[in-house]
């Protein structure tokens, strides 16, 4: 039998209308069985072994990396991916702050881990208390600070991630490579309204 080519075509363009429906629909159809749409990254899985695992939870919502809002899956992979192409953001970090904020850690020493503290690179290389570092106003070189010097995370300890999430009001600060949670945070758009699991 010979099939029409012109019957064929007809059939694929009601195939395609049909899945467009339906794919603009979903929302609608999830609502019904316990699924809201969130205007963020909602955490589906972290992985044990992630660096994060102790800040982010199943059905977390993800609103923003650094400066970059998170709406969805999509947006969350698109920040990650932007800080590679982001200058290191720094922090303005005057003399008396300087002494204040210096660590006994000696964290900028190589194989010395520290939970709280991370190694900066300013015009010295000192040991900081990165949260209180983080206060303070953002820089990209000492031409930006209006008090102080600008001191920004040591390029060994990587990129410095802030990321800003419902779980608390405190970011969960992330130093590494971004692919790091890229592979071990797994997010959906969609977020349950009962003990189910969590869509992909």
């Amino acid at each position: 039998a010979v099939v029409s080519t012109q019957s064929t075509g007809w059939h694929n363009c009601v195939l395609m209308v049909a899945a467009y429906a339906v794919w603009h629909a979903m929302p609608f159809f999830l609502f019904f069985v316990g699924y809201t749409k969130q205007h963020a990254a909602v955490v589906n899985t972290v992985e044990y072994g992630s660096a994060l695992h102790n800040q982010l939870f199943p059905d977390a919502k993800i609103y923003s990396i650094n400066n970059c809002p998170v709406f969805d899956k999509v947006s969350w992979e698109q920040c990650l991916w932007k800080v590679y192409e982001t200058k290191t953001i720094g922090h303005c970090v005057d003399d008396e702050e300087l002494a204040a904020l210096k660590s006994k850690d000696n964290c900028c020493e190589e194989g010395v881990v520290s939970p709280r503290n991370i190694c900066f690179q300013g015009p010295t290389t000192e040991c900081l208390y990165a949260r209180q570092v983080l206060k303070q106003p953002e820089c990209y070189a000492d031409g930006f600070c209006y008090t102080g010097k600008c001191f920004r995370p040591h390029e060994k300890e990587g990129y410095l991630l802030q990321i800003r999430h419902s779980v608390s009001d405190t970011k969960a600060l992330f130093i590494g490579d971004p692919s790091h949670l890229y592979l071990t945070i797994v997010v959906s758009d969609y977020s349950s309204q009962y003990f189910w699991r969590q869509l992909p």
